[in-house]
């Protein structure tokens, strides 16, 4: 059976359709599905818990996991390892926040068509009024 795209192979346009998230040992696991393909995906985290010095905002790029060959999905993810100091820590390849940090935290994830321009978002956790510019839906866990 050949698994090729066809000419008449309508692409879909671009959808966040479902995002998970977890704490395993001492890294954090994201994936996020699309409708559609994308160009890109990127998840920004934000955290205040209690006053301005302990602000902490985070922006990474996603990667390519999967995808359907007819363009009727994508998977795009990424794994980032726990690091104890701000000093250390590096967009899209770690973060500073760890498990017991969840419930103060803020998530949003973006994602762009292939031409590169804003398709959809989506936002969860404590504070999404942060995020309100974007104008996200509110992701239910």
């Amino acid at each position: 059976m050949d698994s090729t795209p066809t000419d008449d192979t309508v692409p879909l346009e671009t959808e966040i359709d479902e995002v998970s998230y977890g704490v395993f040992k001492e890294e954090w696991v994201y994936e996020v599905l699309l409708i559609g393909y994308g160009g890109w995906v990127t998840l920004d985290i934000y955290r205040q818990d209690g006053g301005k010095e302990t602000r902490w905002e985070e922006s990474h790029e996603l990667s390519n996991i999967e995808y359907d060959l007819d363009g009727q999905w994508d998977k795009w993810g990424i794994t980032l390892p726990i690091v104890s100091d701000w000093k250390d820590q590096i967009d899209s390849i770690n973060t500073l926040y760890t498990a017991k940090m969840e419930s103060t935290m803020t998530w949003m994830v973006i994602a762009y068509d292939l031409d590169g321009l804003f398709a959809d978002c989506t936002v969860w956790g404590q504070k999404i009024a942060y995020y309100a510019l974007f104008d996200c839906w509110e992701m239910q866990f």
